[in-house]
């Protein structure tokens, strides 16, 4: 018994004290960063994180800058969009199934709870995706780096943040998308002024 015993600990401890084996990275049709590499514009930034989960930055040139969550590192759980023209926050949860009854999502970022309005033309049993103004104030809170949703009975936590190179990228854009929005939003009025 005393041999069990002592064989268990041994075992765990060199358990705890072996590294991880570095998991695989969601695959990208686009390129990726070599270490040191300055970011291309439309080049995805991954991080991996602890539990086999990961983080991805994105950019297109027409949609906006998104956020994306793996759990597991292949699947994303999270996705959170500044989209531009307009500006708006986009949140998609692609693991979770769209209920007819709940219309709403809500996201916490940086210990800020956001309210967001599913998308009714989404049928029943896909992946909700819901939208809101892109606020001020969600961009400040993103230097939280707390991230989560609640969908009806569902709840997407992240087991891990994202490395602060991506979080400041993805904040980065979040207030290019408010800027170019609050400008346009200011050419509208300008215009609407002048047509009077």
């Amino acid at each position: 018994m005393k041999y069990f015993a002592v064989l268990t600990c041994v075992l765990a401890i060199a358990a705890c004290s072996s590294e991880p084996d570095e998991a695989e990275l969601p695959e990208s049709t686009e390129p990726t960063l070599g270490e040191g590499a300055a970011p291309a514009e439309d080049a995805p930034i991954t991080s991996l994180g602890e539990e086999q989960t990961a983080w991805a930055v994105n950019t297109s040139a027409t949609a906006g800058t998104s956020l994306t969550y793996f759990q597991p590192v292949d699947e994303p759980a999270m996705r959170i969009v500044c989209g531009k023209n307009p500006a708006e926050l986009i949140v998609e949860a692609p693991q979770l199934q769209k209920i007819e009854s709940e219309e709403r999502m809500t996201v916490g970022v940086g210990g800020r709870l956001e309210a967001m309005a599913v998308e009714y033309e989404i049928p029943a049993g896909e992946a909700p995706v819901a939208r809101a103004p892109l606020s001020p104030e969600f961009v400040a809170s993103l230097a939280g780096g707390d991230f989560g949703l609640s969908y009806g009975a569902d709840v997407v936590e992240p087991e891990s943040a994202p490395r602060d190179e991506l979080l400041s990228r993805f904040a980065r854009a979040c207030e290019a998308a408010l800027a170019a929005g609050n400008a346009a939003d200011e050419r509208e009025l300008r215009v609407g002024d002048e047509a009077e």
